[in-house]
């Protein structure tokens, strides 16, 4: 079948788009552990909330929805970062730890603890 001849998947929200708007609205980029769905809930409560009437209220969706869904994707973003962040020190430390235990002499008797000299009453 021609290219120009085979028939356009319905858009998500086509309910609730005009056709002449329904094309500004881009798929994301897919983000790991995302669905497209996410997406195209955010875009149907921002519509639901802000229900846009004019050209320019649908400009202000469509950059509220990209400005939110970017906000989402750094947040993501940062937290995976700040998490392999964290790894990588504890790490760091393990291997630290590691490398000083071949250092210690062991007398193979207990650690002899000083007890509390202050002792309440």
């Amino acid at each position: 079948m021609p290219e120009d001849k085979k028939p356009k998947a319905a858009h998500p929200l086509g309910n609730k788009i005009p056709d002449h708007i329904a094309g500004l609205f881009v798929e994301p980029i897919p983000v790991k552990g995302g669905e497209p769905s996410d997406y195209w809930n955010l875009v149907a409560a921002i519509i639901d909330e802000h229900q846009p009437q004019s050209s320019f209220d649908w400009f202000a969706v469509i950059d509220l929805v990209a400005k939110l869904w970017e906000e989402r994707f750094y947040r993501l973003a940062s937290n995976a970062t700040m998490r392999a962040g964290q790894r990588r020190a504890v790490e760091e430390f393990l291997t630290e730890i590691r490398s000083g235990e071949d250092r210690l002499k062991y007398s193979g008797k207990k650690p002899n603890h000083r007890k509390p000299s202050l002792v309440l009453p």
